[in-house]
């Protein structure tokens, strides 16, 4: 799925690569039963996370765009 998001601000990121203090396993995934069990609603999958974050993003541009043309509305009405 295509996100829509500048690929040259993206950057690999390989474990073995990271320079960590402490030493890390190599799956450090995080098991979510117990957070499955105790929510009332069901976890998103991947696919469907991607999507809200893309939402998101193109949301918050958006209202970035607007307060911007807001605030340059503002200063030439002399606000």
């Amino acid at each position: 799925m295509r996100i829509g998001l500048d690929r040259l601000k993206a950057v690999l990121a390989i474990l073995e690569n990271m320079n960590w203090v402490a030493r890390r396993l190599k799956d450090s995934s995080l098991d979510v039963s117990k957070a499955k069990s105790a929510l009332t609603s069901k976890l998103f999958s991947l696919q469907k996370s991607i999507q809200v974050f893309k939402n998101e993003v193109e949301r918050e541009q958006f209202n970035h765009l607007t307060l911007k043309s807001i605030s340059r509305e503002q200063r030439d009405n002399g606000y």
